[in-house]
């Protein structure tokens, strides 16, 4: 899970970005671009974006961007399309030699918690619309051409604060962000699964594995789901795993180009005997057991606070599935027995997506 991630649920914020979002590029002025963006050098911000923003993987925390609308200083910097939106102006000075990408969550007030009603980023002659719902956040991922000035326009219907949040930079454009990835044993296979938050122009995954780590074969492919509106979930089975296998997800795009995940691995013979997912879940909670010779098994749920929510008793032969669409959201203790076996897990219930 990237870093970027990880701030956004850390703000509680991770759920709503995926439903928000449709980026639209062009080459000159967007026709959703307002026909006058009137400039506003009163109302407005300098970054460097050299020295201000961090890389996404150099460990260190977004940066964070804050600017007034208000009507004195912004009465003239407006969206030409919507004569009631103030806008507050970002300028992106980028003085180094090569092209640098960026990603940033945007919205009003100091936490980008509120509302925006324009996003818009412009390079010279070439204006891009981010198109959101009308009273909406969102995530954008302005480019900055070397040697150039950007300028980022948030507007609003309201006379308010309007931030750029958690801001990085990248070395490469982010065509697809995960969201998670994990490999389990299930039985005699291993169990390869990952959740994309956004895919811009992705064809395919293809799922490869190694004994080494070095030489990698692949053995599962995927196409890409369309649509940016929710997160996507991706499964493969590897059928002959090694004793000791290395995995990794290869995402192809539209032209061809292709980006490596992290590297996961799993050792079977260390492996746990009793695979759960999903984890967190919100409708059901699916469990198998790799080996069958616990006999009949007694499955329990129970609360954080001990209270036994459920018993049920299954026969040790195939994956299982227990219902929790009715448990309140919260923690939950999974303890499954059986002959030579005694397991628990943590799971959580959260809300469906």
């Amino acid at each position: 899970m990237s870093l970027l991630t990880n701030v956004f649920k850390k703000t509680g914020w991770v759920m709503c970005m995926f439903l928000l979002t449709n980026h639209i590029t062009s080459q000159g002025w967007d026709p959703m671009c307002p026909g006058i963006l009137t400039d506003c050098n009163k109302c407005s911000m300098l970054i460097s974006v050299t020295n201000d923003i961090p890389d996404i993987n150099s460990g260190l925390p977004g940066a964070h961007f804050t600017g007034d609308v208000n009507a004195v200083d912004c009465a003239d910097c407006m969206d030409g399309n919507m004569p009631a939106h103030h806008c507050y102006k970002f300028k992106f000075d980028n003085t180094a030699g090569e092209t640098v990408y960026s990603i940033m969550h945007v919205g009003q007030g100091s936490s980008c918690e509120g509302n925006l009603d324009g996003v818009y980023t412009v390079n010279g002659s070439v204006c891009t619309a981010t198109a959101i719902l009308p009273g909406s956040q969102t995530i954008i991922y302005p480019v900055f051409p070397p040697n150039s000035m950007t300028e980022v326009y948030l507007c609003v219907n309201s006379h308010a604060q309007v931030s750029l949040c958690d801001v990085f930079k990248a070395q490469s454009p982010l065509s697809v962000e995960m969201a998670a990835m994990e490999v389990v044993p299930l039985h005699a296979t291993n169990m390869v699964t990952w959740s994309t938050i956004t895919e811009w122009g992705n064809s395919y995954f293809d799922v490869e594995k190694s004994h080494d780590g070095k030489k990698w074969t692949p053995f599962a492919r995927q196409l890409s789901i369309s649509g940016e509106n929710v997160i996507k979930y991706y499964t493969a089975i590897d059928y002959q795993p090694y004793d000791m296998t290395f995995y990794r997800i290869k995402s192809v795009d539209v032209e061809g180009s292709f980006v490596y995940s992290r590297i996961m691995s799993l050792q079977r013979e260390f492996s746990q005997v009793v695979s759960v997912y999903p984890n967190p879940g919100s409708n059901e909670l699916c469990f198998g057991i790799n080996k069958y010779d616990h006999g009949l098994i007694t499955v329990s749920l129970t609360d954080i606070s001990g209270e036994q929510i459920m018993v049920k008793t299954f026969a040790n032969d195939d994956l299982h599935t227990i219902d929790i669409t009715s448990l309140p959201l919260g923690i939950y203790i999974l303890q499954i027995q059986g002959k030579d076996l005694n397991f628990a897990k943590k799971f959580v219930k959260m809300e469906p997506e």
